[in-house]
Formats: C-alpha cells, structure tokens, sequence
C-alpha cells in the first residue's frame, strides 16, 4: 500500500511494466507531473505485455497534474499480433480526472471511462484496412516499422499482404519473419514474393479486431508500403468456388467439343 500523493511542483515517473501498484487514494495535483515511460511490447517468449502498471486504488482517486505518457518504448524487432489492446492506467471507486495538459508519444489515445484510465491505439494514426471477400487496400502511416489495426467480423479467418520494395535477399527475409513473429502467431505462416510479404492463417479476435506492430528495419525496406486484407471464404464458399470452376471447366470443354 503506497500514499500516492502528488504534492506542489513534484514529479512522479512510472517506469516499465510489472506489479500492480495498490493504494488507498491517488492524489495527483495541478502543478505537479505525472510520467509515465512505456516497457517493452513482449517478453522474451513473444507474450503481450502491458506497457506500464495500474494504479489501483479501493478509495477515490484526483488526477489534475501534468500527465505525459511516452509509448515509443512500447515495441519489439519482428512482427507482433494481438487483439485489441486497452491498457488501464489507474482504477478507483470514484474517479477525478482533469488534467492540467496531457502529451502522450506515439499513435495512442487515453480514454476516461467508469472510473478508470485506460490508453488504447489511436487508429486515426495507425495504418487500418478491413477484411472483405476482396483485397481492399489499407491507408494510414506506413513506414519500416508501425501499427496496423484490423478489423471485420469476430473471428474471422484471414491473410494480410504487405506490399514493399527494397529487400534484396528474400530468402533471409523469409526466414528472419517466420522466427520473429509474435503474440497471436500459432499457425500463422509467411510466404515472400518479390515485393511482397504474405501472412496467411491469420484470425481476428472476438471483438473483431487484431492490432499487429511490425519493425522490419532490419531489413530496410523503403517506406512505401500498401497493405491488403483479404478475407478465407469459409468450406460452403471454397465449395462454390470449385464447383463454379468445374462447371467453368465443363463449359468450355462443351464448346470446344461443339
């Protein structure tokens, strides 16, 4: 149990993840500061991590201080995917929160909500795309390294290209990719073409929606990058898709025949 209050002018920093930091009541005052300095995205095993601790308060908590959140730490060398992520900064049973200015590094947004704060992806400055029965381009940032929100149906099976130039040795690409990919990643393979990295056997979560950071600066592809969404058709679809084909097949044969 730690008194957390926040007197004139000082400076409060909250370093890494870990341990839940439990108190009674959070007082964070108008002149003072709050830092708050992100941890690594995953562990050592490629396990989600949060980026920072919860305050978790059983009494009534006031944040009115200067509030400066710096995520830029929040990352790791590879391919990252996950669900959505919401990270909870602070709980309480009653909850002030008017900060005196607020600044948090990277495409990340706080949210005040039934008594808590919680930090989640701003997708305004993330690349997005939607998966659909057809390939439907992603815009947003794109660069060597970033945020990639994508969205659909809950649990829907799909395969998302990364379109690149730049890569000299693919084979080494390839590789590096298979043995750096994170998180959510059983069953999920890669395949590279020329200018195009493929990630098959992907599924959203049960919210509809997958957030993926990428950092392929290793390889220094140059920064102009499109990304396509491309929805699995389900067995019943792949069964039409044959049939169709068959009967295309047919088709032609009795024309030819003709």
């Amino acid at each position: 149990q730690l008194p957390m209050n926040n007197n004139k002018d000082s400076v409060l920093n909250l370093i890494g993840s870990g341990a839940t930091i439990k108190a009674g009541s959070s007082t964070f005052n108008a002149t003072a500061t709050f830092n708050v300095y992100a941890g690594d995205l995953c562990d050592a095993d490629g396990n989600l991590l949060a980026p920072f601790r919860t305050f978790q308060n059983t009494g009534a908590a006031s944040l009115k201080s200067n509030l400066n959140i710096d995520m830029s730490g929040y990352k790791c060398d590879g391919i990252f995917i996950g669900d959505e992520i919401k990270a909870v900064l602070l709980t309480s049973n009653a909850l002030t929160y008017n900060p005196a200015s607020v600044n948090v590094t990277g495409p990340w947004t706080i949210n005040h909500e039934n008594n808590q704060i919680t930090l989640g992806l701003d997708t305004t400055q993330t690349a997005s795309a939607t998966v659909t029965s057809d390939l439907t381009f992603a815009n947003g940032n794109l660069g060597q390294s970033g945020w990639i929100n994508v969205s659909g149906a809950p649990e829907e099976e799909y395969s998302l290209s990364i379109n690149y130039t730049g890569v000299e040795d693919l084979e080494a690409f390839q590789s590096w990719v298979e043995s750096n990919m994170l998180g959510n990643s059983t069953g999920v393979t890669a395949s590279v073409t020329d200018n195009t990295l493929t990630l098959s056997g992907l599924k959203l979560g049960s919210s509809g929606v997958n957030q993926l950071f990428y950092d392929l600066s290793t390889f220094s592809p140059t920064a102009a990058f499109t990304i396509d969404a491309n929805r699995v058709p389900e067995p019943a679809a792949w069964l039409l898709l044959l049939l169709g084909a068959a009967f295309l097949g047919i088709s032609r044969k009795f024309k030819h025949n003709s």
